[in-house]
């Protein structure tokens, strides 16, 4: 039973450290893309130089008080 514990323990640890792996390269993204717009890069631009989708680059414009394209 303690090892089932353990186990489990061990797999939960492993499962949240890759979630805040995938969940830090996001936000990286953001904050390159949010730098590209601020210094007046066109979404486009953006879109391929950080792999975000055109959504994320407008709710980023959006935060940013930038006016949509």
């Amino acid at each position: 039973m303690q090892e089932a514990k353990e186990e489990g323990l061990e797999e939960g640890i492993i499962k949240g450290r890759e979630q805040g792996l995938v969940e830090g390269k996001q936000q990286e993204r953001e904050t390159v893309a949010k730098n590209l717009l601020s210094l007046g890069m066109d979404a486009e631009f953006v879109i391929k130089a950080t792999g975000l989708d055109k959504s994320d680059i407008e709710k980023l414009k959006t935060s940013l008080h930038i006016p949509p394209e």
